[in-house]
């Protein structure tokens, strides 16, 4: 399991550096191929994310989870299909007012406490909500 992950992220960062997406908006089908240990991976690429085999990454920005992510780091999530959830996990989550990126502190049914490592105050989301659960995270 930690070679595939390992090997997902060397996929991810060689993405970034050999493909240049330009000028192009909504969704993008690449039908491009990496070369990674011999295995040939499809990607998507949508709104500023390479999403593999329903893992996203993008660019960690904020300061809310300090000091276990910092602002520069990029995250990669596996899109929540309703798994389990449990204390201690890290999701993205999108609400009618924002989007955010917190630590589950609690589950109550189908609602979570969440907060961000560097907040003092807690929310309350659906797990509808939910986007997607940490996996993933490269270091800058």
């Amino acid at each position: 399991m930690i070679g595939l992950i390992f090997g997902l992220a060397l996929a991810f960062a060689f993405t970034f550096i050999i493909f240049y997406v330009e000028g192009k908006s909504g969704s993008i089908y690449a039908n491009n191929f990496i070369q990674a240990h011999h295995t040939d991976i499809d990607f998507l690429y949508e709104d500023n994310k390479i999403i593999v085999n329903d893992i996203y990454c993008y660019e960690y920005q904020g300061s809310s989870m300090n000091p276990a992510l910092f602002e520069g780091n990029t995250v990669c999530f596996k899109r929540y299909n309703g798994e389990k959830l449990k204390q201690g996990n890290i999701i993205h989550y999108e609400t009618t007012n924002n989007e955010g990126m917190h630590r589950i502190i609690a589950v109550q049914n189908n609602d979570l406490v969440v907060r961000g490592d560097n907040n003092r105050d807690d929310e309350i989301i659906n797990k509808s909500q939910v986007k997607g659960v940490l996996v993933l995270v490269l270091y800058e």
